[in-house]
């Protein structure tokens, strides 16, 4: 990731051929974030995702609103835990943390889009993504991911 004139994290992906027109997807963002200082202090922050056309691929940096095929913001927050929770926790949880087999992080799934769909034509089909993770301090960021679900529908046959 990225940071932006804003001071925000940001990135760029590609989304191969894997997307077709015409069909319903559910959009959700799987961020693992540290439970550092920063990000707790942060409190809500805002996920910016949009998904953007193939004729703009090749001039990400300066897109503008008809380079965007879908555009959605939503809000997260890391779990609240109270200090003395999270002493205590802290404390039970030492041995697994000094052994490495567990971290101080947290994994927050956000549906970003519901039942997007894309018309029908090559040119409106996205083939890259642009994500910002915007808040009012600096946020740290383990790693991100974006994942579609196509919603099925229609009549089924099945055979006797």
């Amino acid at each position: 990731m990225a940071v932006s004139r804003s001071g925000n994290p940001y990135g760029y992906a590609s989304l191969g051929q894997g997307l077709v027109s015409q069909q319903a997807y559910d959009v959700y963002i799987h961020l693992h974030l540290p439970r550092s200082p920063p990000n707790l202090a942060a409190g809500n922050f805002m996920l910016d995702l949009s998904l953007v056309s193939p004729d703009s691929a090749t001039r990400l940096t300066t897109l503008s609103e008809t380079d965007i095929l879908a555009h959605s913001r939503r809000p997260a927050i890391l779990t609240y835990t109270s200090p003395l929770l999270n002493t205590v926790g802290t404390i039970a949880e030492a041995p697994l943390l000094l052994l490495g087999f567990k971290k101080e992080a947290e994994m927050l799934d956000v549906r970003m889009m519901e039942a997007v769909e894309f018309a029908r034509g090559r040119r409106n089909v996205p083939k890259s993504l642009r994500l910002e993770v915007q808040a009012d301090g600096k946020m740290q960021v383990y790693s991100a991911r974006v994942k579609f679900v196509a919603r099925f529908g229609g009549i089924r046959y099945a055979s006797p």
